[in-house]
């Protein structure tokens, strides 16, 4: 319920910090209890102000309390939903394909929580909608076995068998079963590059007669059979105990080939430190020029409203791009176009200006239409050496 909010909130971290809303503190004498409304008010857009305002008419909203405000809001981004097509929903809810417990039981609870059920039927029901929508048949006997246990034992208990097998079936079952059919594969096709007579380069060991993906491995001429587990998961690639016991590996020979890239880096970094360092990239001995159609005069936008909560931001990049030389003041100007401020995702403002009021309409772009492919491939016609 308080999500909608609390992302309008979330948006103007000033005014969460000015007001100091919080659910456990009970300290706002930041702000005088009267003057809270009017502050919220203020840092909203003139989208969601004019909500507010038809959701509360015909009183004015920053004559209301911060509550009011707040519940108003509420009722409107986040009615109530049915019981009964909530509850029709929430029963007949399954475990999908390739779904885990936790993910599966918390489905359910988001679903429950439009049910109206009190918390003891609410932990029944979850348990009963949990157990019946099972997939695995092992869990689900498991768990018959049982008489008249509560939510968190049947949890506990799916939870252990699903790790379980999933322990087992990753190391064993599914990495033999994958050894399998990879290794059938490429019998396969193998087969068939025999027959087209074609003889095979490997581009790892530079040998013939078979692919990279059927070499074996060599280091140092060392000679071991090892167990090799391919396990279907995005993970990376790591050599287990057993790998690294019976291979005999040429440590100061590897960490010495990663304390050469890093010295390698460090000398670009240092060569072309211009290019690699945090200050803004400048174009010199260039004059950009505008063409502007014929007859056009100049255009002045008023200065738009900035928010309460971003006005001190707004204002400190107003003053670092100046310092910075990006900008520049003047005393006057016959054309002027508005400033939008975006929050960036770490709370810092980035200054846009809208030339789509002023300037932009009245430019002469250059057209340079890009080719089509036919074009393109007539261009290529009578052509014999192609390179990518």
């Amino acid at each position: 319920m308080e999500q909608q909010i609390a992302e309008l909130l979330r948006q103007n971290q000033e005014l969460i910090r000015a007001l100091q809303i919080r659910d456990h503190s009970s300290s706002h004498k930041n702000v005088p209890i009267a003057n809270r409304a009017k502050v919220f008010v203020s840092s909203l857009s003139a989208k969601l102000y004019q909500l507010l305002k038809n959701l509360l008419a015909p009183d004015i909203p920053s004559d209301q309390t911060l509550d009011k405000l707040k519940d108003a809001l509420k009722k409107h981004l986040t009615p109530k939903p049915l019981i009964i097509p909530s509850r029709h929903k929430f029963l007949n809810r399954k475990q999908n394909e390739g779904e885990g417990i936790s993910t599966y039981i918390a489905k359910l609870r988001a679903l429950a929580m439009n049910c109206d059920y009190d918390k003891d039927m609410l932990n029944i029901m979850l348990r009963d909608v949990f157990v019946s929508g099972l997939r695995d048949k092992m869990i689900l006997d498991r768990l018959f076995e049982e008489d008249n246990i509560n939510l968190e034992k049947t949890l506990n208990i799916a939870l252990a068998m699903e790790k379980a097998f999933k322990g087992a079936n990753d190391i064993m079952g599914r990495g033999i079963n994958s050894i399998q059919t990879f290794k059938k594969h490429m019998d396969k096709k193998s087969n068939f590059t025999k027959n087209r007579k074609k003889t095979l380069y490997c581009s790892r060991c530079t040998g013939t007669n078979h692919a990279k993906e059927n070499c074996r491995v060599q280091y140092k001429n060392q000679k071991v059979n090892l167990n090799l587990y391919i396990v279907k998961e995005n993970l990376d690639t790591i050599l287990g105990r057993e790998w690294l016991y019976k291979i005999h590996l040429d440590w100061p020979a590897i960490k010495a080939i990663r304390a050469k890239t890093e010295q390698n880096l460090n000398d670009l970094l240092r060569e072309y430190k211009d290019i690699f360092d945090d200050k803004l990239g400048e174009i010199s001995n260039y004059e950009a020029k505008l063409k502007l159609r014929p007859g056009v005069k100049p255009i002045f936008c008023r200065v738009r409203t900035v928010p309460f909560a971003l006005k001190g931001r707004v204002e400190n990049e107003i003053d670092r791009l100046e310092r910075e030389g990006i900008i520049e003041k003047v005393e006057s100007s016959e054309w002027a176009t508005p400033v939008v401020p975006v929050v960036k995702t770490d709370g810092s403002i980035r200054l846009c200006a809208d030339y789509s009021v002023t300037l932009n309409p009245n430019l002469i772009v250059p057209q340079h239409p890009l080719p089509r492919l036919e074009e393109i491939f007539g261009s290529l016609n009578g052509e014999n050496n192609l390179q990518n």
